[in-house]
């Protein structure tokens, strides 16, 4: 029987923005093998197989889907055995965005300027090319609608025909009487 050793036992650092998927690895020797946990910074204690947006992998490591701001903190991976346990740490930092910060979608990297590489100045949301683009895509969306349905509109009279400016209407009236007398009316209405 020996007791679990993580050879490496550096402490992980890992930075990412929210909505990233994140690893930290945890390898142990022992025999027999030992059996690895997780302890994440809300005191959940975690072992692989579980279900969830946080799950650690059949070779140890902690998998992190979709990181959110309150999954940063301290993490403890623990590897223990019939002869004793080991343990090492890793550190997690979950960024958010604000609406003052842009968005490369190539890098993932908040606060950086798609176009120049550079902050991007307070209180922008985006910088001025993409606004331009997102404008620009909403008018033509806006222009091809509103000429889809003038067309529509004119091929649809053009197949009804002219437009009538009258309409005539009957109406039958029942006297009132025992006899079944009635008498036609007819009105005449324009339409403008």
């Amino acid at each position: 029987c020996r007791g679990p050793r993580i050879p490496s036992k550096a402490v992980q650092l890992a930075t990412v923005g929210e909505g990233e998927t994140v690893a930290f690895q945890c390898r142990a020797e022992g025999d027999p093998t030992p059996s690895i946990r997780w302890s994440t910074p809300r005191g959940q204690t975690l072992g692989s197989g579980q279900p969830g947006r946080l799950r650690v992998r059949s070779d140890g490591a902690l998998e992190i889907w979709y990181a959110q701001a309150l999954d940063s903190g301290a993490y403890q991976c623990i590897a223990s055995n019939a002869a004793g346990s080991d343990a090492t740490s890793a550190l997690l930092r979950v960024n958010t965005f604000t609406a003052n910060a842009t968005l490369d979608l190539s890098t993932r990297q908040p606060g950086v300027n798609a176009s120049h590489g550079s902050e991007a100045p307070p209180g922008s949301a985006l910088d001025e090319a993409t606004l331009s683009v997102i404008c620009t895509i909403g008018f033509l969306s806006f222009l091809s609608v509103v000429t889809l349905c003038f067309t529509l509109l004119l091929v649809w009279s053009k197949v009804k025909g002219p437009i009538k400016h009258t309409s005539e209407v009957e109406m039958v009236h029942q006297s009132s009487g025992t006899d079944a007398e009635s008498e036609a009316i007819k009105y005449t209405t324009k339409m403008f």
